[in-house]
This record gives structure tokens, sequence and C-alpha cells, in this order.
């Protein structure tokens, strides 16, 4: 472990204890000394945090149900740190998210059968990112597929929210038509970067990427020179970094004679806490891809996430494309975690609307690999009773949550209570083939757990 504290049952009962007066638990003062002893920003003062909420829907005895009644099984909850999960873009999540995986496939181990059989594992991540290779090959979906790469392991994660967000484009470039500009609304006030990132398909190594980039900004337009791979570009103003570009080329085979490239351009907030800290201007930013080549090709463009993470303080805005343009794509807006190898990926429907698709739930796409939700669970009782509810912070309280991060949990609730075999994708794909749908990209194979 690089660093972090456990808590273990007997610890988390003396702190139960060492605040219990006139007959109950002292819940504020205990979220408030866990924060003050700890620092690990649990904001558990609210009456509803999104980690409360999914652990209930996984995890939690059913309402007016002794705990214990369902039987003795371990729980194992990870609390990020402030740093990983309060920047939605992920930027400073990949190492935390890694270091929690490894933990989580280490301790599980030491939890066994009466007869010494290692314990079935079913982990829950009910978190996304927008941007990413969308293929199971970047380092977080890498290490997320370790663990149903395990025998008698499973693991879940949410298809995502963004369907209806304009947050993907695709540029389709040949020799007839090798230019594509889109405009991008780059928020004002936003407190944190506006990530972009360009992705190419797999394609033989070339020693000079076939893409050149410009950009018009509202202080002034400039072209990128289209530098070697590895090298960057630095768009100033006032002698002030406004924007960097990355180029990447991202090994997909053991030779390295096929890859991909990546180029992602990463603009400074649009307002600053102080004054002498430099800031990007607001508005509407085009950035413009030009191919020199013969061959056709079609890129994808990622906004990343930006928008502020539930239970924290509202400091990102949402970067989008601006509506209407051609290139916008509501296809291909899965979960770039979701999309690694075995991993199950849970969209949402809304119960009172013929169990149809939340109007947020992202779309997968034939373009990539066939990939698509594995399956959908309730997210919505319907348009006006949001969200499905599940235990607040408190003890006694409930809160109602939307999202496919509250459809996961009650997919990995399932699977905690049978037998998936060897491989519990396969058998979370044949559950929901029972209640097929005609919108396979948004509901996969159908839905699960209709009430």
């Amino acid at each position: 472990m690089f660093g972090g504290l456990v808590l273990f049952r007997d610890q988390i009962n003396e702190l139960l204890r060492n605040h219990y007066s006139d007959g109950a638990v002292n819940e504020a003062a205990l979220y408030a000394h866990l924060d003050s002893e700890f620092d690990v920003g649990l904001n558990l003062l609210s009456s509803e945090t999104h980690g409360t909420h999914v652990l209930d829907l996984f995890a939690g005895a059913p309402m007016g149900e002794p705990p214990g009644r369902s039987g003795e099984r371990p729980i194992v909850a990870v609390v990020l740190p402030q740093l990983a999960v309060r920047d939605s873009s992920g930027t400073h999540s990949e190492f935390f998210v890694q270091e929690a995986v490894a933990w989580i496939n280490n301790v599980s181990k030491h939890f066994t059968t009466a007869e010494d059989e290692q314990l079935k594992l079913v982990t829950n991540f009910s978190f996304g990112l927008l941007a990413g290779p969308h293929d199971g090959g970047s380092l977080l979906e890498r290490s997320l597929a370790t663990i149903p790469a395990r025998p008698k392991a499973a693991a879940v994660l949410p298809a995502g929210n963004s369907h209806d967000s304009r947050t993907h484009a695709v540029a389709e470039l040949s020799p007839k038509k090798p230019k594509f500009g889109i405009e991008l609304e780059i928020s004002p006030l936003n407190r944190l970067s506006t990530f972009v990132e360009i992705w190419r398909p797999k394609c033989v190594t070339e020693s000079d990427p076939r893409l050149t980039l410009s950009f018009d900004t509202p202080w002034g337009g400039f072209e990128e020179a289209g530098p070697k791979f590895g090298q960057g570009f630095e768009w100033r103003h006032e002698n002030k970094v406004m924007m960097r570009t990355y180029h990447l080329s991202v090994q997909r085979s053991c030779d390295g004679a096929v890859s991909r490239e990546v180029a992602m351009f990463a603009i400074l907030p649009t307002t600053a806490n102080n004054e002498d800290l430099p800031y990007a201007p607001a508005g509407s930013w085009t950035v413009s891809l030009t191919l020199n080549s013969a061959e056709q090709e079609t890129v994808d463009l990622w906004i990343q996430r930006g928008g502020s993470v539930f239970g924290y303080p509202t400091l990102g805005r949402q970067s989008r494309f601006v509506a209407g343009q051609p290139g916008i794509e509501d296809l291909g807006t899965l979960n770039a975690l979701a999309t690694a190898d075995q991993v199950v990926s849970v969209g949402g429907y809304v119960g009172s609307d013929q169990f149809g698709p939340a109007s947020y739930t992202s779309a997968g796409s034939a373009r990539f690999y066939q990939l698509l939700p594995d399956a959908s669970a309730p997210s919505d009782q319907s348009y006006s009773v949001r969200g499905v509810v599940a235990s607040g912070t408190f003890s006694g309280s409930y809160a109602s949550l939307s999202g496919t991060s509250v459809a996961a949990p009650q997919v990995s609730r399932m699977l905690a209570n049978c037998d998936f075999g060897n491989s519990a994708k396969a058998f979370v794909e044949q559950q929901a083939s029972r209640d097929p749908t005609n919108e396979p990209y948004r509901l996969g194979h159908g839905r699960l757990l209709r009430r």
C-alpha cells in the first residue's frame, strides 16, 4: 500500500461505543470525529451521500429486516481521497483506483468458507468517465479487468449518464472531405480544467501523424504544426499558458506494429480564485482537423467529464459541443471504464414508461467492437418521481438518487445472491435476455429486477 487507513470491524465498533450516549450513537459527532481525525473528507453531515446510497443498494439489509438475518457476509468499502473524487475528469483518480482494486483483490483472499474455499467476490464501482479509448486498453480498464479475471469474481459498473450530454462527436475524414471543424461551449465560471481527447482508430505505427489540428478561440485563432509523437504544443496569451496539447501513440500490440494515436488538449479553468493566476476565455472554441493522407479515417472526439461530483462543492461546469452541429453522436457514449474486459455494464430504465431507457442512460455503438450495456436495471421510478430509494446518511433516514450509478449496485446485489458460474458477464446477459428490449444500444440484452 502506498498509503491510506484501514478500519476493521472491531475498530468501527469501538468508535461507535465511544460516541454512544443517552441510548443512541451520536452519529453527527462520530462523523465529525472521523473527518477531523483522519481527514477523509466524507462530508457525512449531509443528509444523503452517493457512497452511502450505493452501498445500501448493494449490501444493506432489507428495510425492516434485522441485521444478520440474510447471513454473515464480509463487506469491504473503499473511500477514495478527495483529490481523486472531486475532480470528475478522473485526472487524479487513476493511481488511487488502481491501488483500491489491488487492495480489494488482496484483502478478499483472506475470506474463506468453512471448507476453506475462497469466497465469491462481487465489486461495484459506481463512477464513470467520458473520455478514453473505450476499447479496454487504458490503464484503468486493465486494472478493473483483473477482478473478473479471478475465479468466482465479478466487477460491475454503470453504463454512464451521458446520452444527451453532447460530449461525443465523430469526424469522418476523406480525401474528398479532408477537413472537419466543430464548435465547443467552454463554460464560464468553471474552476476546473477542460480536457478533450481525439482518438484515431487502430493503425500501423507512423513516423508522422496524418492529422493536424487548428484552433479558434474567443481571443484569436492559432494553428498547430503537427508535431512528432510525444511532443506537445502550448498556446500563450499575454505570455501566459492558456492551453496545452499532447500527442501520444498508444501501443496496442506486443511488437508495437499496431497503435492508436490520441491528441488531448487541456484548457485552463475559465475563472481563478487568485487574481494572479491565468484563466482561459469562456465561450465558443472551434477545433479543426485536417487529414494529410489519401486514406479515409474516422476520428472520435470526447469532452471529458467536468461537472461537479454529488456531495462536493460546485467547482466544475461541464463543457459541451454546441447543439445542432453535424458529427455530434449519442451512440458510443458508454462509461469509458465500463468497456473493460469482462466487466458488467448496467444501464438504467424508467419504471413507469413501459420500462424504457432513462433519458440520460448512455449508449453503446456497433463501431466500438459491438460494445453495449450488458443489461439494465431500475434507475427512476417515473419521470415525476426520480431515482431509487435507499438509505440516507443517518440511521432511519432515506433518500432517492437517480442515474445508472444506482442501477449498477442492484445488479451487483443480484450477483452476490446467486451462483453466476465462471462468467458474471455471460450470466447477466443470459438473465437479461429473458426480458428483451428493442433498444439494445441503451438497455443491453434486456431488463433485470423489473418490478
